[in-house]
C-alpha cells in the first residue's frame, strides 16, 4: 500500500472512531500537513465539528443516499441525534445516568442508528483506540426485527467496499463467517480470547441470564398492542427490569429509543425514574415532527403536507388523531387513552376524616372458584366515610382489599374485620345472580352480633364505565380523598391510572358505587346520635385475616 493510500485510511479508521476533540490530539502538525498535500486543507475540513456516528452513517448505512437530505437530513441526525448519541457514549456528560431515552416520529430511521450505525461505530472504536472487543446487545419486542437489523450489518461487512477497504480485520467472506442470525463475533477475535459474543440480538422475553453486555441497545420494546392491554404493558415494564441486570454494572451504557403508544408506557415509567436525590435516572431526547415553535424537524421528508395528510388519515380511519400525535409527536394525548389526570388523586391523613362522617363498605365480589374470578376479576371490599358540606358530599377512601384469591368465607372474614376497625354498619355489596351473598352478610351479622344495614344499589345493571364515569366526576371536581397510606391503595391507582385502557377494573367499580343514588338516599348526617357515636378506640379488637396487612 503507498504512503498515500495508507494516510489516507488511517485518517479514514480515525474519522469512523473518533471525536473532534481525540482527532486533533491525534493528528500532530505534520501529520496534518501529509494529510493536507494530498487534498487542500483536507484534515480541518472534515474535523471541524466532527461527529464519528454521523461519519459512519454517510459512508456505511447511507453512503448510497447520503446526498439525498429526506434520507439523511444533518440538522436531525448529525446536529441532534449524533450529538446525542456522542455526549452519552463517548464523552463524559451524561456520567451517572441509568440510561438515555431517544424518542424520534416514525419513519425518521433511528433504528438505523441506534441497532446499526451505533453499535458498528462503537465495535470499531474499542478495537481501534483500546485493542480490545466489546459486547452489545440488540434488543427488540421482537426477536427476528433485531435479527434482522443484526444481519443487515454483517452484510455489510461482507459487501460494503468501504469496510472492506478500511477494516479488513472486521469483514469475512461470507455472513456465515461472523456468526449465526442472532450472535456475532468479529473475525479478529480468536477462540478462547472471550466468553460472550460480541454482538448479540434477541427479543424481549428472550432469557439473557448468564450473559452481560457493556451497551445494551433497546429499541421500540414499546408496541401497538400496548394501546389497548395493560398486561402486555405491565408485562414490558417487569422484563425491561429483570434484562437491567444484564448490562454491566461498572460503566455499562444503555441507549432506549421507539415512539409513544400510551400514557403510561415503559417510555413513561423511564421518564419517571428518579435518583434518591431527585435527579432523573434517564436523561431524555424527545424530537417531534412539528416543534413547539411551529418548525419541522425533518423538513425533507416530513412537509407539513405530508403530516397532514397522515393526521387526516388517522382521523379518517380512527374518528380521532390520537396514533397520530404518539407516532409523529411523541406526545400522548391523555383524553384519548386515559380519562384520569394524576392530579385528582388528594390524600389526607386518617386524623382528619370526620369521626361522625357516615360510613360504608362497597364489595365487589369475584371470590376464587367462581365465573367472575375465572374471568380474571378480583373481588374488592372497600371502606368509605361520606360527608356532608353544604349540598356537596365528600368521599373519602379509609381502606382496601382488592385480591384475586379471596374465597367468599375469606370475603366475609374482611368484611366484618374492616367493618370494626371504622366502625361501619352500611354495607353495599354488588349482587350477581341473586340475593345470596347479601342474604349471608346479613345472616352472618347476626351471628356475630354486629348491628348492620344492606344497600340496595340501584346502578348494578348500569354499565361500569358509566358509574366509573360518575365516581371520576366526583374526583375531577376534587370531591374525592384517600386516607396516606392505606392498605391496597396501590391496587387502585394501578387501575385509575390506566383507565379505561385496563383489563379489569374491580376496585375502580368497588370505588364507583359509592356515587350510587341509594347510598345517598341512606346517608343521614351524625349529630351525635347514640346509634353511630362510635369511639373508634373503645371497639372490641378485631381478629385480623390472613389478607390484612396491618
Amino acid at each position: 500500500m503507498s504512503d498515500r493510500n495508507f494516510l489516507l485510511r488511517e485518517f479514514a479508521r480515525d474519522l469512523c472512531t473518533c471525536t473532534e476533540k481525540e482527532l486533533r490530539e491525534r493528528w500532530n502538525d505534520k501529520s496534518r500537513a501529509a494529510l493536507d498535500k494530498v487534498q487542500s486543507q483536507l484534515f480541518e475540513a472534515r474535523a471541524k465539528d466532527h461527529n464519528p456516528f454521523y461519519y459512519v452513517a454517510q459512508h456505511i448505512y447511507f453512503d448510497n443516499v447520503r446526498n439525498h437530505p429526506e434520507f439523511l437530513y444533518a440538522p436531525l441526525h448529525r446536529d441532534r441525534l449524533c450529538k446525542f448519541l456522542q455526549e452519552y457514549l463517548l464523552e463524559d456528560g451524561l456520567d451517572g445516568m441509568s440510561g438515555i431515552q431517544i424518542l424520534i416520529q416514525r419513519d425518521s430511521f433511528k433504528s438505523t442508528f441506534t441497532h446499526g450505525v451505533a453499535p458498528l461505530m462503537l465495535s470499531l472504536r474499542y478495537k481501534h483506540l483500546y485493542g480490545k472487543g466489546i459486547r452489545i446487545l440488540l434488543r427488540h419486542h421482537k426477536e427476528q426485527l433485531a435479527s434482522a437489523n443484526l444481519q443487515r450489518m454483517q452484510a455489510k461487512l461482507v459487501y460494503h467496499d468501504f469496510l472492506k477497504h478500511n477494516w479488513p480485520e472486521f469483514c469475512g467472506q461470507t455472513t456465515k463467517d461472523l456468526g449465526t442470525q442472532t450472535e456475532l463475533t468479529w473475525p479478529w477475535v480468536r477462540g478462547g480470547d472471550q466468553a460472550e459474543v460480541n454482538i448479540t440480538a434477541a427479543g424481549l422475553k428472550a432469557s439473557q441470564t448468564g450473559f452481560h453486555q457493556d451497551f445494551t441497545f433497546n429499541d421500540d420494546l414499546v408496541i401497538e398492542d400496548h394501546i389497548k392491554s395493560k398486561t402486555l404493558r405491565d408485562q414490558t415494564k417487569e422484563l425491561y427490569a429483570h434484562s437491567r441486570y444484564t448490562l454491566d454494572m461498572k460503566g455499562g451504557k444503555e441507549v432506549n429509543s421507539g415512539t409513544r403508544y400510551h400514557i403510561n408506557d415503559l417510555h413513561a415509567v423511564q421518564q419517571k425514574a428518579k435518583a434518591p436525590d431527585g435527579a432523573p435516572l434517564y436523561k431524555l431526547l424527545r424530537i417531534k415532527a412539528i416543534e413547539d415553535d411551529g418548525s419541522l424537524s425533518f423538513p425533507t421528508r416530513h412537509t407539513k403536507e405530508v403530516l397532514e395528510r397522515k393526521r387526516q388519515e388517522e382521523i379518517a380511519r380512527n374518528g380521532n388523531d390520537f396514533l397520530w400525535w404518539l407516532q409523529m409527536q411523541n406526545e400522548p394525548k391523555a383524553e384519548g387513552l386515559v380519562a384520569t389526570r394524576p392530579e385528582w388523586i388528594q390524600l389526607c391523613d386518617a386524623e382528619d376524616v370526620n369521626p361522625r362522617s357516615f360510613r360504608l363498605i362497597t364489595i365487589d365480589p369475584a371470590w376464587k372458584g367462581t365465573d367472575n374470578w375465572g374471568e380474571g376479576d378480583s373481588a374488592a371490599i372497600e371502606a368509605w366515610a361520606l360527608e356532608k358540606r353544604g349540598n356537596l358530599i365528600i368521599l373519602t377512601g379509609l381502606e382496601f382489599c382488592v385480591s384475586n384469591e379471596l374465597t367468599d368465607e375469606d370475603g366475609i372474614n374482611e368484611l366484618f374485620r374492616m367493618a370494626k376497625d371504622w366502625g361501619i354498619m352500611h354495607f353495599a355489596p354488588e349482587e350477581r345472580g341473586g340475593k345470596s351473598f347479601g342474604t349471608r352478610v346479613t345472616n352472618e351479622g347476626i351471628t356475630r352480633g354486629w348491628p348492620m344495614h344492606l344497600i340496595k344499589l340501584e346502578t348494578q345493571q348500569m354499565g361500569k364505565d358509566q358509574r366509573i364515569g360518575t365516581f371520576l366526576g366526583a374526583m375531577q371536581a376534587r370531591r374525592v380523598f384517600f386516607v396516606k397510606g392505606c392498605r391496597d391503595f396501590d391496587k387502585f391507582l394501578n387501575e385509575y391510572e390506566d383507565y379505561p385502557q385496563i383489563d379489569h377494573n374491580d376496585a375502580l367499580d368497588a370505588a364507583a358505587y359509592t356515587c350510587d343514588p341509594a347510598i345517598t338516599k341512606a346517608y343521614t348526617p351524625r349529630f351525635n346520635a347514640a346509634v353511630y357515636n362510635f369511639n373508634r378506640n373503645s371497639l372490641p379488637l378485631a381478629k385480623r385475616t390472613r389478607h390484612c396487612m396491618q
